[in-house]
């Protein structure tokens, strides 16, 4: 059985990387398309990609893309000798590969989204890639609910915590404690598991 869960972990890592690639291309072919439009200002023309909004979104996007890509790369050659051998992965990695996954779908949802906002009517244009962004949704819920991973995350830190196994900071010894003492509900759980990763 244990094995065969294995399989989840790859999987896992490949939709995490994929819904990277995926926002990865789809702000490659609207800079693209705002770096060919013209933006009338008082002191001439610019592109419409050197909107502040737009030119810092597109700067904020490269950065956390490029970093993800280059964690995922990381967990991804991680993982490769112990797939090679049929061997369980470590606990720590396993739960990388699961964050990594919350992660990357979550942080790929929101730059789309707001490129979204940011584009108007581009946006709804057939052939833009925006007509795809379900795709992401769908990412979401594939090889395990990243909500349901991101309950197992916060519950397997909190059982750490209490048995005094881990220190991660103080953040999450703080968002810890609070979840032991019955406070912070939901939203305690999901921030401690986005801490986690």
């Amino acid at each position: 059985m244990d094995l065969l869960a294995q399989r989840l972990h790859t999987g896992r890592a490949v939709i995490a990387t994929s819904a990277l690639v995926f926002a990865q291309t789809l702000f490659a072919r609207t800079k693209a398309y705002t770096d060919a439009q013209s933006c009338w200002s008082p002191t001439g023309a610019h592109p419409l990609s050197a909107l502040p909004q737009l030119a810092a979104l597109y700067a904020e996007a490269d950065a956390t893309l490029t970093t993800r890509l280059a964690q995922m790369a990381t967990i991804e050659r991680e993982m490769v000798p112990h797939l090679r051998h049929n061997a369980i992965l470590p606990k720590p990695l396993a739960d990388a590969v699961a964050a990594g996954k919350v992660l990357c779908i979550e942080q790929s949802i929101a730059l789309c989204h707001r490129l979204q906002q940011e584009v108007g009517s581009y946006a709804l244009m057939a052939g833009t890639g925006f007509e795809h962004l379900g795709y992401l949704q769908c990412c979401k819920f594939a090889e395990g609910d990243s909500r349901v991973l991101m309950q197992k995350l916060a519950r397997d830190r909190v059982k750490a915590h209490v048995k005094g196994g881990v220190d991660g900071g103080a953040d999450e010894t703080k968002l810890c404690a609070a979840l032991v003492a019955g406070e912070g509900g939901w939203e305690g759980v999901y921030r401690l598991a986005e801490v986690v990763g």
